[in-house]
């Protein structure tokens, strides 16, 4: 059985997964429309590893940064 607070976990990263294919595939895409849709897709992913973040009562962007670096 899962824990509320692991589902969340997961979710986030599963949705950082999906932010960084997005991003590794805008650098690899030359037509500019497609590349609008992947950093809008990026874009959502990231506002969805902000919602899931305020979920678990943490700030997962600065996380992100600090992990990153």
């Amino acid at each position: 059985m899962f824990l509320t607070g692991d589902i969340i976990e997961l979710a986030i990263q599963i949705e950082q997964n999906a932010e960084k294919v997005y991003r590794n595939a805008q650098k690899k895409i030359s037509d500019p429309k497609f590349v609008a849709v992947l950093q809008w897709l990026a874009d959502e992913e990231t506002q969805h590893i902000q919602e899931l973040g305020t979920l678990m009562g943490r700030d997962v962007a600065e996380e992100k940064i600090t992990s990153e670096t």
